[in-house]
C-alpha cells in the first residue's frame, strides 16, 4: 500500500533556525547554529554549529508553514566528542513528537520515516560519547511525493494505518512489480493529531474503481514466476506460491525501482563486465569461467553461483558459455563420480581435484531447471535431471547421506558430517518437485535439512560453524583446525535460512529463533567481527561484505515482527551500501554479496513451466467490481490462473452518479459527460502528483505520459473519482 501526499516535490524549506547552546570561544559564540544551515564541504572543519554540552541539547527548524516531512540528512564533524543518542522530533500542536530514533550519526547520515506534517522540527541530542558537545556541518529535510505504508499484505490479513501527513492525497495498492491493483484519491486526512479525534480517511468522494486481480506474473519474455499451487490445491504463504517478491530495500529504506535496478546493473558491470581489478568472469571462446582470483582456479561453487547469477538477471548468453565450460570440464559422466562435479579445475579446464563439493551440485541443478523455465530450453532440463537421477546411489556414495536424509560434506570420503553452508531447503523443495526420480527421497529430505540448520545454530548466539556432524555439533572432519568455528562458509548460513523463509515458510517460527538469535549476536558486537567460537566468543577480524549481504536476507525471518524494524533497516543499510570488492579476494565475497543482492532486490525468483491460462472477458465489471475503461490482468483463484479481459459497452452502462468519461482509454482528450454542472476537474498521476486542473469538460491529454490516472470530478452535489487510461 502506498500513499501519496499530492506533493509534486520534495524539497522543505526553511525558513529560520534556533539551538539551546552555542559553542563559545572566550565568553563569544562562535560555532553558531546559522552555520547549520550550509555545508562547508569539509564535514564540518571549516564551519558548523557546536553545543556547550553533550546532553539535551537541540536545534530547532521553522519552516515558515506546514510541510509534509519524511526525511533528514545531517553530516557531523567527528574530529572531537560524537553522538550516541538523538531523535528527530516533529511539532504537534505544540507538543514534540518523536519520528525518529537512533544512535551514531557520523558523516553523511540519511534516515526516513513515516512522513509528518508540520511546521517545526528538532534534531534532540540526548548524549554523546564523552559528555561534551557535538558538532554537525549541517542538517536538511526532505518531503514526500508518496511512501510504502506496508508491503507484504496478506490477503487474508487486515492493516490498521493512520496517517500522520494531512491533505488530500491517492491511495495505491500495489504487486510486487509495481501493477497497479486498486487506487483512489477520495481519502482525505483530517484532524492528525491534538483534537483527539482519530484521522479521518473516509471524508467523502465515491467508491473507488479498483483494478482486481493479481496483476501480471510474467516477464518481458513470457517466463513465469506467478502463484502456485502444491498437490493438494492448497494455496500457502512463500513467494513460490504467492508469486509476489518484493524488495526490503524498497519497503524499508524507499528506495525505488529506479535505484534497485541501477544497483543491479553495477553489480553486473563489475563483476561480469568489469576491469582486471574487479571481473570474475572470464571468456575462451563460447565457454567461460568464474575464477577464484586468489587462489587462479575454477570452483564447482563459483561457477554455479555465475550460472544462477546469470538466469536470475536474464544473461541467457553468458549462463550458456558458463555452463558449456562447466558441462565439458566439470562434470563427470561415467564412474563412481557420474553426474557429480570435479570441485577444482585449472581456468584451462584441465582438472586439480576430481572429487565433488556438494553446495556446486545444488547450486548446477537449481540454475539448469530454473534456466529451462525462464528461456524455455528442455537441454537445461536434461542436462539438469542428468545429475539428480545419479545424486542418489541406493548406497555408499549419495549426495546426501541415505540414513539421516541430510547432504554430506562429501560423498565418498566424508559421507558421516555436513557443511551447514550447503543445507539449502528451498532448492531441496524444487528437487522434490520437478526431479523425474527419487522424488520421494527428497521429499524425506525436506525436514531433516531445516532441521540440521536448526540444530547446527547455536543456542544463544545464533552462529554456526563450517562444518557440522549431523546432530549439529561442530567438528574439524579431520581438515582445517578452525572448522569448528563460524569462519567462512558458515557465513552463508543466514542466507540459506532467509531464503528458505520467504520462498517457502514452512519452518517460519524457528527460522524466526533462529536469525534472532544470530542478528542480536551481531548487534551486540556493533558488526565489528567476522570470526567467531561457535558460542560467539574470540571474536576476531573486520565485519565483512560477505555478511553484509548474507545476514540482511537472513532478516527476511524478522520482517513478520514491526519491533524488528530497526535491526532489519541496519543490515539492509549495510547491503546497500557495501563497497563492491575488487583485488585478489573478490571472488567469494563478492558473488556471495551478488546473491544476496538478487534476493533483497527481488530479483531472484521460482522460475516455473508455463501455466495453463483460462481467458476470461467481462463486461463492465468483475467479481462485484465495477470499470469505467477496458483492462486486463491476471487474476488467480482456485489454483487457476486466468487472464481477465474487461470490456466496457456504452457510456449509458459505465454512467455512475451521472457522469461518464469518454472516451476510455484516450490519447488525445477525454469529455465529462454529466448531467450536472462541473465545477472543477483534477487528473491526478500514481504518486499524488496533480497534472491537470481545469473546469472544462473536454479536456486534451495530449501531454500526458501514456499510463493510469486518476479524474477526481466536482460537480455541486458531489465528487466523483474515475480511472482514467492514457494510451500513446
Amino acid at each position: 500500500m502506498n500513499w501519496g501526499t499530492g506533493s509534486t516535490s520534495t524539497e522543505v524549506s526553511i525558513s529560520s533556525v534556533k539551538a539551546s547552546s552555542e559553542w563559545e570561544n572566550n565568553g563569544t559564540p562562535y560555532w553558531t547554529i546559522d552555520k547549520i544551515l550550509s555545508d562547508d564541504g569539509n564535514h564540518g572543519g571549516s564551519s558548523r554549529w557546536g553545543t556547550m554540552s553533550g546532553s539535551d541539547e537541540w536545534a530547532e527548524f521553522n519552516f515558515g508553514k506546514t510541510q509534509t516531512v519524511g526525511g533528514i540528512k545531517i553530516d557531523e564533524c567527528t574530529e572531537y566528542s560524537t553522538i550516541t543518542a538523538f531523535e528527530v522530533q516533529y511539532d504537534e500542536n505544540g507538543s514534540w513528537k518523536t519520528a525518529y530514533t537512533g544512535k551514531t550519526v557520523g558523516h553523511d547520515f540519511s534516515a526516513t520515516f513515516d512522513p509528518v506534517s508540520t511546521s517545526k522540527m528538532r534534531l534532540f541530542i540526548k548524549s554523546t560519547n564523552d559528555g561534551d558537545g557535538c558538532n554537525i556541518n549541517y542538517v536538511e529535510f526532505s518531503g514526500v511525493a508518496g511512501y510504502v505504508i506496508k508491503s507484504g499484505i496478506n490477503a487474508a490479513g487486515s492493516i490498521d494505518w493512520k496517517p500522520k501527513a494531512a491533505g488530500t492525497g491517492i491511495l495505491t495498492i500495489t504487486n510486487s512489480r509495481g501493477k497497479v491493483l486498486a487506487q483512489t484519491s477520495s481519502i482525505k486526512v483530517e484532524n492528525c493529531g491534538g483534537s483527539g479525534e482519530e484521522p479521518c480517511t473516509d471524508c467523502g468522494g465515491s467508491d473507488p474503481q479498483p483494478i482486481t486481480g493479481s496483476g501480471t506474473f510474467f516477464d518481458e519474455n513470457g517466463a513465469y514466476f506467478g502463484p502456485s499451487c502444491d498437490d493438494g490445491n492448497v494455496q500457502k504463504s512463500g513467494a513460490y506460491y504467492t508469486g509476489v517478491y518484493p524488495s526490503p530495500f524498497k519497503t524499508y529504506l524507499g528506495k525505488t525501482d529506479e535505484e534497485i535496478q541501477g544497483k543491479l546493473d553495477q553489480l553486473w558491470n563489475h563483476y561480469f563486465k568489469g576491469d582486471n581489478n574487479s571481473t570474475v568472469y572470464y571468456e575462451n571462446g563460447n565457454e567461460a569461467y568464474i575464477k577464484d582470483i586468489n587462489n587462479n582456479d575454477v570452483r564447482s561453487e563459483g561457477q554455479s553461483y555465475g550460472m544462477m547469477i546469470c538466469v536470475q538477471t536474464n544473461h541467457k548468453t553468458e549462463f550458456d558459455k558458463l555452463w558449456k565450460f562447466a558441462k565439458n570440464h566439470m562434470l563427470h559422466t561415467s564412474g563412481q563420480w557420474d553426474g557429480y562435479f570435479k570441485w577444482k579445475c585449472n581456468p584451462d579446464g584441465s582438472a586439480q581435484d576430481a572429487n565433488c563439493a556438494p553446495d556446486g551440485e545444488m547450486y548446477f541443478v537449481t540454475a539448469l531447471l530454473l534456466a529451462a523455465n525462464r528461456w524455455n530450453e528442455p537441454s537445461y532440463f536434461k542436462d539438469a535431471q542428468y545429475s539428480l537421477s545419479r545424486f542418489w546411489k541406493n548406497g555408499n556414495g549419495s549426495l546426501f547421506n541415505e540414513s539421516y536424509k541430510i547432504i554430506t560434506f562429501q560423498p565418498y570420503n566424508c559421507s558421516n558430517f555436513g557443511d551447514p553452508s550447503y543445507d539449502l531447503p528451498a532448492f531441496v523443495e524444487l528437487f522434490s518437485r520437478w526431479s523425474e526420480s527419487n522424488n520421494e527421497k527428497w521429499e524425506s529430505c525436506l525436514a531433516p535439512t531445516r532441521g540440521h540448520l536448526e540444530k547446527s545454530c547455536h543456542s544463544s548466539s545464533g552462529l554456526f560453524a563450517d562444518y557440522s556432524e549431523f546432530n549439529g555439533q561442530p567438528t574439524t572432519g579431520g581438515f582445517s583446525e578452525n572448522s569448528n568455528k563460524y569462519m567462512y562458509d558458515a557465513m552463508r548460513c543466514a542466507m540459506n535460512v532467509g531464503m528458505d523463509y520467504y520462498l517457502f515458510g514452512a519452518d517460519k517460527t524457528t527460522q524466526n529463533a533462529m536469525m534472532t538469535r544470530l542478528i542480536n549476536h551481531f548487534e551486540k558486537d556493533g558488526y565489528s567481527h567476522a570470526r567467531f567460537n561457535w558460542d560467539g566468543t574470540g571474536g576476531s577480524e573486520q565485519y565483512t561484505l560477505v555478511e553484509c549481504g548474507a545476514n540482511a536476507v537472513g532478516c527476511f525471518a524478522l520482517m513478520d515482527d514491526p519491533a524488528n524494524d530497526e535491526k532489519v533497516k541496519t543490515n539492509l543499510k549495510k547491503a546497500w551500501n557495501g563497497q563492491l570488492m575488487t583485488g585478489q579476494y573478490r571472488y567469494y565475497d563478492g558473488l556471495v554479496h551478488y546473491l544476496a543482492m538478487l534476493h533483497l532486490c527481488g530479483s531472484f525468483k521460482i522460475w516455473k513451466p508455463a501455466p495453463s491460462v483460462t481467458e476470461i472477458t467481462a463486461q463492465n465489471e468483475y467479481n462485484g467490481v465495477k470499470y469505467d475503461a477496458p483492462t486486463d490482468f491476471y487474476d488467480f483463484k482456485d489454483c487457476k490462473l486466468y487472464k481477465v479481459a474487461i470490456e466496457i459497452t456504452d457510456v449509458e452502462n459505465v454512467k455512475t452518479n451521472g457522469i461518464a468519461l469518454v472516451p476510455n482509454p484516450a490519447s488525445t482528450q477525454i469529455e465529462i459527460v454529466s448531467d450536472e454542472e462541473i465545477k472543477s476537474v483534477e487528473i491526478i498521476d500514481m504518486i499524488g502528483n496533480k497534472v491537470v486542473s481545469t473546469n472544462e469538460s473536454v479536456i486534451s491529454v495530449t501531454t500526458l505520459p501514456a499510463g493510469v490516472y486518476m479524474a477526481v470530478i466536482s460537480t455541486e452535489k458531489a465528487q466523483i473519482i474515475k480511472k482514467v487510461m492514457i494510451k500513446r
